[in-house]
């Protein structure tokens, strides 16, 4: 069992949470360009895959989803393993 080692100060405490809400907010806005650039392009590959925008949209939320889990177990199993 790994016990974590707490800061010297408040100071520290405070520049690593400040650090971690900034990585969250920049893998936030990367989610958010990804999905955006997506959508714009959905009309365009149901037209070419002979397909409903709206199953499109299915499997791109589908595949969104997936990543998200994905990312979310790698970080728990490096954080409680």
């Amino acid at each position: 069992m790994h016990h974590r080692r707490r800061p010297s100060s408040p100071h520290a405490t405070t520049r690593s949470r400040t650090g971690l809400l900034a990585l969250l907010c920049i893998a936030q806005l990367m989610v958010i360009l990804d999905i955006s650039a997506v959508n714009v392009a959905l009309p365009d590959m149901a037209k070419d895959l002979d397909i409903d925008v709206v199953q499109v949209g299915l499997d791109q939320t589908k595949a969104d989803i997936e990543l998200s889990e994905f990312v979310a177990e790698r970080r728990l199993r490096k954080t409680y393993n």
